[in-house]
């Protein structure tokens, strides 16, 4: 089976780890995310795009079924390392 990688999953892989140190931070949006919450039916989230993990913290803390998806394996091991008991 052809595994395929396009430039842009190449790219964010070869720098998640750097990226995850310098964009791991939700606070920037905590206040808008105790109003965002609100207007979510249930307590299930899909993150398409979660890149490493950074919103996944508020969601989890928020008690939220959070499921994380990325089209970056770099990204995803970032995001696991960050936040243990999230699904990502």
């Amino acid at each position: 089976m052809m595994k395929f990688t396009s430039p842009l999953q190449e790219t964010y892989d070869r720098v998640a780890k750097n990226f995850s140190k310098t964009n791991g931070d939700p606070s920037f949006w905590g206040p808008d995310f105790l109003t965002f919450k609100k207007f979510i039916k249930g307590k299930k989230v899909l993150d398409i795009g979660c890149g490493a993990g950074r919103d996944a913290k508020l969601f989890v803390e928020a008690k939220f079924d959070y499921t994380g998806i990325d089209i970056s394996s770099g990204m995803l091991r970032e995001a696991r390392k960050r936040i243990k008991n999230a699904k990502f």
